[in-house]
């Protein structure tokens, strides 16, 4: 069984991409606080790439922000590509089925739309 259920804050703004089929992708990272520190240690978060699909990636880019608090369901999954110069890369990342908006952030409730949005990009 693959699932994955995680809660963390959205760490840096959303970014929409629509693929050449015309689909939607918005890749995000949350930032998750460990559940056990070492006594004495200072808690440091774990930021988790998510890549969500189709019209769900839409409402995320549309609504969300850094620092909204967001719960995620989805499952884990591990990809390799090439880079320009000819590198080989791994990614683990998690593929969202289900994206809820748990809370705002205090500078995102005066914030207008517009600051929100990503702009749209053609992905490979």
């Amino acid at each position: 069984m693959n699932v994955v259920e995680l809660t963390g804050r959205i760490s840096q703004d959303i970014k929409l991409f629509t693929t050449n089929g015309g689909t939607s992708v918005a890749t995000l990272n949350i930032a998750v606080k460990p559940d056990f520190v070492k006594k004495g240690d200072e808690p440091k978060p774990e930021f988790i790439p998510v890549t969500v699909w189709s019209s769900l990636a839409d409402v995320c880019a549309e609504n969300l922000c850094k620092g909204y608090l967001v719960g995620i369901t989805g499952r884990l999954q591990r990809r390799t590509y090439d880079t320009a110069e000819g590198e080989h890369r791994y990614v683990t990342e998690v593929i969202a089925d289900k994206v809820e908006f748990l809370s705002k952030p205090k500078e995102a409730e005066a914030a207008p739309a517009e600051a929100k949005k990503s702009k749209s990009k053609k992905a490979s």
